[in-house]
């Protein structure tokens, strides 16, 4: 589990950056938690109990205790190197001191989600953790695997096969519940199927093409969102003007 803190005194900035992460977190079905705290001596308080982040966005000018002060306590005091920190401020003034904290990333106020993203995607490439994972179990076993080495999901009678380049796993589950644990780019293309769009290597109109050279039927019933997916992927691989 990935944790993450936001500590800002305005309220209205730590919401707003709380429901960027949400939403991105959601589309993205990644393990992460985030907590709020809207002054420096509150997260101070919280580490004191024990509770360690992988990431901070601290905000620099806060009354009483300022992001400086926390950063410093979490560097210095606790010689902690390993959370990640995210300063965020209106001004450029604290360079200096900023650099003393070994920021992963500094962020001017006004910011853009994409300016938030950009930061949080970096802090969990770093760590690992952007891919995020699929978890499923196979005679009580726990498996995980990352979405990025899925190539698609085939349903037979009740079971769930899993696809990857090199091997399959086979366990009981109901694929309509299954799509609600997947990343927005896995689409059903047919009723015993859901693919990975970035997996696919040819769009044939009524099939497509995987990795592994597997050609897969789409049905009528999805055609025409799989030609709008198709679309978009295609632009984003540059392969579209």
């Amino acid at each position: 589990m990935f944790r993450i803190a936001i500590c800002d005194d305005d309220k209205t900035i730590c919401n707003h950056i709380d429901q960027m992460i949400a939403t991105y977190v959601k589309e993205n079905k990644l393990h992460i938690e985030v907590e709020v705290f809207y002054s420096g001596e509150a997260l101070c308080q919280h580490l004191d109990a024990g509770i360690q982040f992988d990431l901070i966005f601290l905000d620099i000018e806060m009354t009483a205790m300022s992001g400086i002060d926390v950063g410093y306590d979490i560097r210095k005091k606790r010689n902690d190197y390993n959370t990640e920190l995210i300063y965020i401020t209106g001004t450029n003034q604290y360079t200096r001191q900023l650099l003393d904290m070994r920021p992963l990333s500094y962020i001017e106020k006004p910011f853009t989600k994409e300016t938030i993203i950009e930061a949080l995607e970096l802090a969990l490439r770093l760590s690992d953790e952007l891919e995020g994972y699929f978890r499923f179990k196979i005679k009580g076993q726990d498996y995980k695997l990352k979405f990025s080495e899925i190539l698609y999901f085939e349903s037979r009678l009740r079971k769930i096969f899993l696809v990857t380049e090199t091997k399959s796993f086979e366990f009981y589950r109901n694929l309509n519940e299954l799509l609600s644990d997947l990343p927005k780019y896995f689409t059903q293309i047919h009723r015993s199927y859901v693919i990975n769009i970035k997996k696919v290597t040819a769009f044939l109109g009524s099939s497509v093409l995987m990795q592994n050279n597997i050609e897969i039927m789409v049905s009528q019933t999805y055609r025409k969102k799989l030609r709008a997916i198709e679309k978009s992927e295609l632009e984003a691989r540059g392969l579209l003007k």
